[in-house]
């Protein structure tokens, strides 16, 4: 098992549906995990919300197929 399947499983189960780096906007969700090959330790577990729900609504460039994109979770 490597890390990329750790992370993956650990999202999982804790009901997340991907990874999020806020600063650069960069996501991914589980059906489509990692795509980069890489991840950061920026990385942060994230839900995925409609745009309408995320930071920047009138932003959405960089969102996934301009409908959506992967936020992280607010502490």
């Amino acid at each position: 098992m490597n890390v990329e399947k750790i992370v993956e499983d650990w999202l999982k189960t804790k009901g997340y549906d991907g990874l999020c780096e806020p600063e650069t906007g960069c996501g991914c969700g589980l059906d489509d995990f990692a795509p980069c090959g890489e991840m950061t330790g920026n990385c942060q577990a994230a839900k995925y919300r409609l745009c309408k729900d995320c930071a920047e609504p009138d932003n959405c460039e960089n969102e996934k197929a301009h409908r959506g994109c992967y936020r992280a979770e607010e502490k």
